[in-house]
């Protein structure tokens, strides 16, 4: 059997029957809370905003079908007049996996992450593709492109939050938190994917503190708690 033969495509692997899960939502939520102005949100309005966000990102999506082996995909992405190169290693950040940079439009990509991603598929998964582990990264990155060139950014199509005030003005800004919701969104409806790109970021980000499999549990636990509070509130109890 050959190596392509054996291998597994990401879109036939199912991490969570060997790793702790969170709904699309839930860890669109968890990603929100890393925003700056997490806070500033009002809390009834956190449902839209990843909602929003995720329905942004599958929706480019659709509008980009088709079948998208890696050559087609980088071919495409350099005939849009972006760069495409390849790295070891972030030079400063070595957790980055990838970046967009704008001027000049170019998709940097980090084998570094390539072979932490592989290690990780490998503890529940066999022979994972590397092209399909470039593709993760190309996807995510194409989507920053294209929100700069054709769809707008994320965060700015959504309502800015209200920060503070500068006399009688309202000071208000942009959640930049949601460009990587629905950067994870695309992804994976572009690669038909079971389970977000988000879950992989989470679990091994946790991983990397050294958390044990039933620490990250407890903190998806309470993820999912807040989450079932905040996007699916009881409904107000009937007035007598």
């Amino acid at each position: 059997m050959s190596v392509s033969e054996a291998a597994t495509s990401l879109s036939s692997v199912h991490p969570d029957r060997k790793w702790p899960s969170l709904s699309e939502e839930e860890l669109a939520l968890m990603e929100l809370r890393l925003d700056p102005w997490y806070e500033k949100i009002p809390e009834e309005l956190i449902p839209h905003f990843i909602r929003e966000a995720i329905r942004m990102g599958k929706e480019a999506a659709r509008s980009h079908a088709g079948d998208w082996p890696l050559v087609k995909l980088v071919n495409t992405i350099i005939s849009r007049n972006v760069r495409v190169r390849f790295h070891d290693r972030h030079p400063t950040e070595p957790h980055i996996r990838a970046q967009y940079t704008r001027k000049p439009p170019t998709i940097d990509v980090y084998r570094s992450s390539i072979d932490e991603l592989r290690a990780f598929f490998s503890t529940f998964a066999d022979g994972i593709r590397d092209e399909d582990l470039i593709r993760l990264h190309l996807f995510h990155e194409w989507f920053h492109h294209l929100e700069e060139t054709s769809l707008g950014r994320t965060d700015l199509r959504l309502p800015r939050v209200p920060v503070g005030k500068r006399g009688p003005l309202t000071i208000r800004r942009p959640l930049h938190r949601t460009r990587e919701i629905a950067a994870h969104a695309f992804t994976r409806q572009a690669m038909n994917l079971p389970w977000s790109p988000l879950l992989i970021d989470r679990l091994i980000s946790l991983t990397r503190k050294g958390k044990s499999t039933s620490e990250i549990r407890e903190s998806f636990q309470e993820i999912r708690g807040a989450a079932k509070r905040i996007l699916h509130p009881d409904p107000p109890a009937p007035v007598e």
